[in-house]
C-alpha cells in the first residue's frame, strides 16, 4: 500500500506532502484502511462464539500475546511485566502512528506541489493485485487460525515442536502455556499426550484462561488512545499546524532531537573534557612544563647572551680599562 502511494505521488515519501488521497486512489485506501484496523487490535473484546475471538487479525493477536504475558506475570516469570505493560504502549504508539498514515495521507487537500497533482502516476495493476487478499488476511486471517494456532486443534498443529503444560495458578485452576522445545516429550506416549492435550484444550478458550476482563479489553482500549490522539493532531483544516507532538511542541522537539541525549552527553563529557583539556593546554603545557623547560631555558640563553653582546663595544678605551681594571684587582689579591 505504501509503494502504490509512493508511485501514484511521484516518488514523493513525506506525508506532509499528501493528502486527500482517498478518492484518487479509493482501492488502496480501503486496503490500508483494513490493514490499520487490523495492525491497531480493532475487534470485539469479552465475545468468542465457537472459542474464537470477533476481531481483525491484530486483535487477535495481540489478544494472546497479553493475555500469556498477564498469565506470566502471575506465575511470577521474569520480565513478564515489562512483556506485558510495554506491549500496551506499543499498542498505543501503533494506534497513533497508523492512524496518522491514514489522516495524513487520505484526508483533507492534497498538498502535492502543482506539477504532481497535474499528473499523478497511475498505480498499475500489479501493484493493486495483491492488496486484496492481503487486506483480506488482515481482516479474517487471525479469526481462521485460531484454533489451529491456539486453541483446540494446537496441539496437533504443534506436535513434535512443543511441549504443552498444565501449570497452577493462585486461584487454584490450571492454566496452560506453550514452551518451545525442539523435539517430541519422549517421557509420555502418544497416547498420554492425546489425552493430555485434549485436557488442556478445554482451558484454550479466550474465557477460559481466568484472566480479568480488563486485560482482555486493555488492547482495544490501548489502541483506541492512540486513535484519539491522531485525530486531536492531525485532523481538521490544517493537519500540520503546530502542536504537542508536531514541529513546535514539547513532545516532537524532544523526539527530534533524540531525547537530547546528544546534548547531554555534550554537557556532561564534551564540555567538561574539554574545558579540562584547554586547562592542561594553557597552563599545564605552555604555562608550566615549556615555561619551566625548553622555552624557560631557551629564554634565559637569549636574555644572557644579549647582555654578553653589550659588553663588546668594539672601542679600543673599553678594553684597556678592562685591562687596567683586572690589573688592579689581581694587584689587591697578589698584596692580600
Amino acid at each position: 500500500g505504501a509503494g502504490a502511494v509512493i508511485h501514484f505521488s511521484h516518488h514523493e515519501q513525506d506525508m506532509r506532502g499528501m493528502g486527500g488521497l482517498r478518492t484518487q486512489m479509493p482501492v488502496t485506501f480501503l486496503a490500508m484502511l483494513l490493514g490499520t484496523l487490523a495492525i491497531t487490535g480493532v475487534g470485539i473484546p469479552l465475545i468468542h462464539p465457537g472459542g474464537v475471538p470477533v476481531g481483525f487479525a491484530g486483535f487477535v493477536s495481540k489478544d494472546v500475546m497479553l493475555e500469556e504475558a498477564f498469565l506470566g506475570i502471575e506465575a511470577g516469570k521474569a520480565f513478564a511485566s515489562a512483556a506485558f505493560w510495554g506491549g500496551l504502549a506499543a499498542a498505543v504508539l501503533t494506534g497513533f502512528y497508523s492512524w496518522r498514515l491514514i489522516f495524513l495521507t487520505f484526508t483533507g487537500e492534497w498538498r502535492a506541489p502543482a506539477d504532481v497533482r497535474r499528473h499523478p502516476h497511475d498505480v498499475p495493476t500489479t501493484m493493486l493485485v495483491p492488496l486484496v487478499p492481503l487486506a483480506l488476511g488482515a481482516v479474517v486471517a487471525g479469526m481462521a487460525l485460531y484454533k489451529p494456532f491456539v486453541s483446540d486443534s494446537a496441539a496437533a498443529f504443534w506436535k513434535g515442536s512443543i511441549h504443552i503444560e498444565a501449570e497452577a495458578h493462585g486461584d487454584g485452576h490450571a492454566s496452560s502455556s506453550y514452551h518451545a522445545e525442539g523435539h517430541a516429550d519422549e517421557s509420555h506416549t502418544a497416547h498420554e499426550d492425546q489425552s493430555h492435550a485434549e485436557e488442556v484444550a478445554a482451558e484454550e478458550h479466550h474465557g477460559g484462561k481466568h484472566v480479568p476482563n480488563w486485560v482482555l479489553i486493555a488492547p482495544l482500549i490501548a489502541g483506541s488512545i492512540g486513535l484519539i490522539l491522531a485525530i486531536f493532531q492531525y485532523t481538521g483544516a490544517n493537519p500540520l499546524r503546530p502542536g504537542l507532538i508536531r514541529e513546535g511542541g514539547i513532545v516532537y522537539e524532544f523526539l527530534k532531537n533524540r531525547w537530547y541525549i546528544d546534548h547531554l552527553y555534550r554537557l556532561l563529557f564534551q564540555s567538561p573534557a574539554r574545558m579540562l583539556g584547554r586547562f592542561l593546554w594553557k597552563r599545564g603545557d605552555e604555562g608550566t612544563i615549556d615555561g619551566a623547560g625548553p622555552n624557560g631555558v631557551a629564554g634565559l640563553m637569549n636574555v644572557s647572551a644579549q647582555r654578553t653582546v653589550g659588553i663588546q663595544t668594539g672601542f679600543v678605551f673599553h678594553y684597556a680599562f678592562v685591562m687596567m681594571l683586572g690589573v688592579v684587582v689581581l694587584l689587591f689579591v697578589l698584596r692580600a
